[in-house]
């Protein structure tokens, strides 16, 4: 069996994984995908580890960046639901990172730590910071904002079920009992392994399956929304959403480029069949880009709103 092949089970199983972890309500296939794991939780704080499997390591032994925006926002929003309830909807309303320029290799681990909540709210806003490190190296940290919200009608949220011990190994389903949401995971996971243009690109990023493009005024890149990026209550993920913007803002600019700051606003939920992030070069100089970059549903709606700065590194 060929190195390539092997590789390709081994994914294989860890959807299968993931799927069979994600018939547990409470927590979505993307955290049980990325195997984002509790290493402790409790008090307004949260620590979140993330294991360099393969499938999310790029050409160049990088763990891809949407990983990272992902686990930010998981670290982030546990901070808050450590001191509110395990089974409590959160609503990012803002997420702010800088990236350290050190290379996100090897297993990573965030911390999230709750400030407080905005005291003149209405409702309950959670104030939370951030760092994450590949070994003893930081590679980013950063501010978030959430606001507790109520279970959608009609539904029940549960806690996310390995809050408070480690993920099963569960048996892997067989292919006849996935449903149908559980296929269509399955079939883009297969798609995504024999993308034949792009093998520098981590699994992780070939499973999002951006398409991407240039603009005159910079870049755009269209996300398919589905099982394989939805949260708890079908909208796509807050950090997936955030990692959209991030493909369409470092696209606009190329490889000399390296993003180093994030500043997105959350303005509704990432709802319907397409997310299309549209990104502006609003400054190109000698050593430091900026970019904005819109994240838009189908139906024409603002879901996100994100500034970016860009240190050039060649």
């Amino acid at each position: 069996m060929s190195t390539g092949s092997q590789l390709s089970e081994q994914i294989i199983d860890q959807v299968l994984k993931a799927i069979a972890l994600n018939r547990t309500p409470g927590y979505h296939f993307c955290g049980n995908f990325l195997g984002l794991t509790f290493e402790s939780l409790g008090g307004g704080q949260a620590r979140v580890a993330m294991p360099a499997q393969p499938a999310l390591v790029d050409g160049k032994g990088r763990v891809d960046l949407c990983a990272l925006t992902v686990m930010a926002d998981f670290a982030l929003a546990n901070a808050v639901r450590g001191a509110v309830s395990p089974s409590a909807r959160l609503a990012t309303v803002s997420l702010n990172l800088q990236l350290t320029g050190e290379p996100m290799t090897g297993e990573l681990t965030a911390w999230g730590e709750l400030e407080g909540f905005f005291k003149p709210a209405t409702g309950r806003l959670g104030m939370c910071r951030t760092r994450i490190q590949a070994g003893d190296k930081v590679v980013a940290f950063g501010t978030g904002t959430f606001m507790v919200l109520p279970a959608p009608d009609g539904q029940t949220l549960h806690p996310v079920p390995w809050m408070d011990r480690p993920a099963p190994d569960l048996p892997r389903p067989a292919i006849e009992s996935l449903s149908a949401s559980e296929r269509e995971i399955l079939d883009r996971s297969r798609l995504a392994l024999n993308v034949p243009d792009n093998q520098t690109a981590s699994f992780w990023a070939r499973l999002l399956g951006a398409d991407v493009q240039s603009t005159p005024q910079g870049a755009k890149a269209v996300l398919t929304n589905g099982p394989h990026v939805g949260n708890r209550v079908g909208h796509v993920q807050g950090g997936v959403t955030l990692g959209l913007a991030l493909i369409s803002a470092n696209a606009a600019l190329g490889e000399q480029w390296r993003c180093a700051g994030v500043n997105a606003s959350y303005v509704s939920p990432g709802m319907g069949p397409t997310l299309l992030s549209e990104t502006t070069v609003t400054h190109r100089g000698r050593l430091t880009a900026v970019t904005r970059s819109q994240v838009i549903s189908s139906d024409g709606k603002v879901v996100l709103d994100v500034m970016t700065h860009h240190a050039r590194v060649n």
